[in-house]
């Protein structure tokens, strides 16, 4: 009888044990086996991997057109560099040439003075008699 109640006694806290773990029901609709469930598994990691990719290429595009509007302001910086260059340089040759003019307009000035003075040097001369 012993044997009885210990078998009783150990069934009963077998049972008392199974009762007490939470026991939750996984899917729906029947059996599961293990293939159906390693199916399961790597569709969800399929799925994962598919949106963890997804988020890398949209980080990498973002990335992609924050260095192409880098690129599209650096090249309008230079150019707008270039442009301000080639006015100065314009404005210098500007300078250069009205400088030239006016050095020759001042060299034919002098000319004509001088050529005028001699002249009246010429006309103030007393003659010898």
């Amino acid at each position: 009888m012993e044997s009885l109640e210990h078998t009783k006694a150990a069934e009963q806290a077998k049972s008392a044990k199974r009762k007490s773990q939470n026991r939750r029901q996984v899917q729906k609709g029947g059996v599961l086996y293990a293939s159906e469930a390693r199916q399961m598994v790597q569709k969800r990691l399929d799925t994962e991997v598919e949106k963890a990719e997804r988020q890398l290429q949209q980080a990498q595009n973002a990335l992609q057109k924050d260095q192409q509007a880098k690129e599209k302001e650096n090249q309008a910086r230079q150019k707008e560099e270039e442009t301000k260059q080639k006015l100065l340089l314009k404005q210098m040759r500007a300078y250069v040439k009205k400088r030239r003019s006016i050095q020759a307009y001042k060299k034919k000035v002098s000319k004509l003075i001088a050529t005028g003075l001699k002249k009246q040097a010429k006309l103030r001369k007393p003659t010898k008699s």
